[in-house]
C-alpha cells in the first residue's frame, strides 16, 4: 500500500471538506431562486461535503469519517466564534460596509446551533449507513445503492434540523415543509447527478491506495 499517497489523499479531502463546510455557512444568508422555490445559496456547495464524505467512508471507513466530522465541526465553531467576536469589536466612525460584515460573519446563535446540529447528525448518519451497508448485508458490492441510501437519510436529517430550528414559528407549517422538501430534494438530485463522478473517483483512489473494490 502507498502509505504516503494514502495519507496525503485523506488530508487533502479533509481540507476540502472543512473549507466547503465553512464556506457554506458564509454564503447561507444569500438566497437564490430556482424555479419558484427560494433556497439558501449554500445548497450549491454543501452537498459536495456529502460526496466527499462518501469517498472518505468508502476508502477508510466510518472511524476516519467520524474523525473528519469532529475536526470540521471544531473548525466551524472556531469560525463562528471569531466571526461573532470580530463584528462585536468597535469600528472607526468612517468604516464602510459594517452592516454587510455583520450579516456575513455575525451569525445569530439560533442559526449557528441549527447549522452545527444539522451538519453533525446528518454527516454522522450518512457515514454510518454507508459503512454499515458496505460491511454487512447483501449490498456490500452495490456502491451506488449505498451512496444514495446514505445521502437520502443524511440529507433528510440535516435539512429537517437546520430549517426546522431556524424557521420554526417564523412561517406557517405548510410553507416550512415545502421549504424542507424542496431543499432536501435539490440536495439529493444534486448528489445523484454527480454519483458517476463520485464512483469514478472512489474506484480510481482505491487502485492508487491498493484497496480492493
Amino acid at each position: 500500500m502507498n502509505y504516503n499517497y494514502n495519507l496525503k489523499l485523506y488530508w487533502y479531502l479533509s481540507l476540502i471538506f472543512s473549507v466547503l463546510l465553512v464556506l457554506s455557512n458564509t454564503i447561507a444568508d444569500r438566497l437564490i431562486v430556482i424555479g419558484n422555490v427560494i433556497l439558501p445559496s449554500a445548497v450549491i456547495v454543501f452537498p459536495v461535503t456529502y460526496i466527499i464524505g462518501d469517498v472518505v467512508t468508502e476508502l477508510w471507513g466510518y472511524k476516519y469519517m467520524q474523525r473528519l466530522i469532529v475536526i470540521s465541526l471544531i473548525l466551524n465553531c472556531v469560525f463562528i466564534i471569531i466571526g461573532k467576536f470580530a463584528v462585536s469589536l468597535p469600528a472607526p466612525s468612517n468604516a464602510e460596509n459594517l452592516l454587510a460584515y455583520s450579516t456575513v460573519f455575525g451569525i445569530v446563535p439560533r442559526v449557528a446551533i441549527a447549522s452545527i446540529l444539522g451538519f453533525f447528525f446528518g454527516s454522522i448518519f450518512n457515514a454510518y449507513i454507508m459503512d454499515i451497508l458496505k460491511n454487512k448485508g447483501k449490498h456490500n458490492k452495490q456502491l451506488l445503492f449505498r451512496m444514495l441510501s446514505s445521502t437520502i437519510v443524511g440529507e433528510f436529517i440535516d435539512t429537517f434540523l437546520f430549517i426546522g430550528i431556524v424557521f420554526y414559528r417564523k412561517m406557517d407549517i405548510r410553507t416550512l415543509f415545502v421549504m424542507m422538501f424542496s431543499q432536501f430534494l435539490f440536495k439529493v438530485i444534486f448528489e445523484s447527478l454527480f454519483s458517476p463522478v463520485t464512483i469514478f473517483a472512489i474506484k480510481t483512489f482505491k487502485k492508487r491506495i491498493a484497496v480492493k473494490v
